[in-house]
């Protein structure tokens, strides 16, 4: 019965350990595929950024493009206004000719109507006359040479009025000639001004477009700045609810040593001396409280003591400081020091302590934060895959992550951090 008993109890136990393991690992599954997820949309910001900034360089060409268009047109512009005013002007000179030509003809066409109407009285009999009544031959041949110059004038007259005509109708000729080239003349300036007008607008249009990219980089600036102040939050949140645990879990053993020594002398100081073993190698949460071994040389005071985070590679790819930033090409502080290193090469732990975070963490991609005590805390970014869990201790020189370019990163590398109550400092001299 007994033994039945125990084997009903062990079936039981290996169904709900089995359940749970589904359970784990469809929730393990999930979870990449949300991790999957994220970097494909990662990765496709990166493309829209590069798009955007191959944009910003293509428009500012175009626009400085326009603008050169633009000083053309008001060039051409300005010197079709003063060839129009010139034309202007000499329609006006024109007209005025034209107008003392007409009343010089009005003058010449009097003239000659009352030169008419005087033939038209006298007509042939008014010369015959003249002559008959010549009274020597004389005063005949006077007469003659009198209607002849007369014939003669009047033919002259008649042959200038002709050329008034004639001058007269070439300047309404070259009147109207100018009158179609100062039509012309306008024409071509609306349309210059129309041309000038569009060149503007696509100005316009191509600058409201360039601003729109710029205020995505500036937007793309300001999350990497939001990560970088969460970050530190976290740091500083972690080690202060790891520190009050460890005051609380302090408070508690003593209690309890107390307890034990009241209950019995002998078993207080075996309780006492396990007590005191266990406090010298525990982390109590990693946080300020942490205390070394006491066997161990790696004492984390800023006296250059942390191995390289990627010990068999000791390129230094970017150093600590300002720089311009390589994919939003926008100044701002680098709160790290880059190790160049192939993907997958081991990062490891720069000395004893805690990790307080691990896993994808924005910009960063997959990170891992290590808190050392008091206050000193580090940083591993950009790896392709984590080897630790929050909450897991670690030893110096331990491989917490595989090497990796994934968050904002232009290849494979260890982005290393040194902070100081969640601030970042200079790594190199901790090194």
């Amino acid at each position: 019965m007994n033994s039945r008993k125990r084997f009903s109890i062990v079936m039981v136990i290996v169904l709900i350990l089995s359940l749970t393991a589904g359970t784990v690992t469809s929730f393990a599954e999930t979870n990449q595929q949300k991790l999957n997820r994220i970097n494909q949309e990662i990765s496709a910001a990166k493309n829209q950024l590069s798009a955007a900034q191959a944009e910003v360089s293509s428009l500012t060409g175009q626009i400085n493009a326009l603008d050169s268009q633009i000083s053309a047109t008001s060039a051409q512009i300005a010197q079709t206004q003063a060839q129009i005013s010139q034309t202007r002007s000499n329609i006006q000179v024109k007209v005025q000719e034209l107008d003392a030509k007409s009343a010089e003809i009005v003058q010449q066409n009097d003239n000659l109507n009352e030169r008419l109407s005087a033939m038209y009285k006298n007509g042939e009999a008014g010369y015959l006359e003249v002559l008959l009544g010549s009274t020597s031959f004389s005063e005949l041949l006077t007469n003659i040479d009198m209607i002849t110059r007369i014939y003669e004038q009047d033919e002259e007259f008649m042959q200038q009025l002709q050329v008034q005509y004639d001058e007269l109708a070439d300047m309404k000729r070259e009147l109207e000639a100018l009158e179609a080239q100062l039509q012309a003349q306008e024409a071509q300036l609306q349309s210059q001004k129309a041309a000038l007008q569009s060149n503007r607008s696509q100005v316009a249009g191509l600058r409201a477009q360039a601003q729109q990219n710029v205020a995505a980089q500036n937007a793309l600036i300001d999350d990497l700045n939001s990560s970088a102040a969460s970050i530190t939050a976290l740091i500083r949140a972690e080690e202060a609810a790891a520190k009050k645990a460890a005051q609380e879990k302090a408070a508690r053993e003593a209690a309890a040593a107390q307890q034990k020594a009241d209950n019995s002398a002998a078993k207080a100081s075996n309780t006492a001396k396990a007590a005191s073993s266990s406090t010298s190698k525990s982390y109590s949460g990693g946080v300020t409280s942490y205390t070394a071994p006491a066997s161990s040389s790696t004492i984390i005071s800023g006296n250059g003591t942390f191995c390289l985070p990627a010990p068999q590679y000791t390129r230094l790819s970017s150093p600590f400081g300002y720089r311009i930033h390589p994919i939003s090409h926008v100044r701002k502080l680098h709160t790290g020091i880059d190790f160049g290193a192939p993907a997958n090469s081991p990062a490891v732990a720069g000395a004893d302590g805690v990790v307080i975070y691990a896993g994808w963490y924005n910009g960063y991609g997959n990170t891992v934060v290590i808190s050392h005590g008091n206050g000193i805390s580090t940083l591993y970014a950009h790896n392709n895959s984590l080897c630790v869990t929050k909450g897991q201790s670690v030893k110096r020189g331990q491989q917490i992550a595989y090497i990796g370019s994934t968050g904002n990163s232009t290849g494979p590398h260890c982005h290393f951090e040194v902070r100081i109550n969640g601030t970042p400092v200079n790594p190199a001299p901790y090194l």
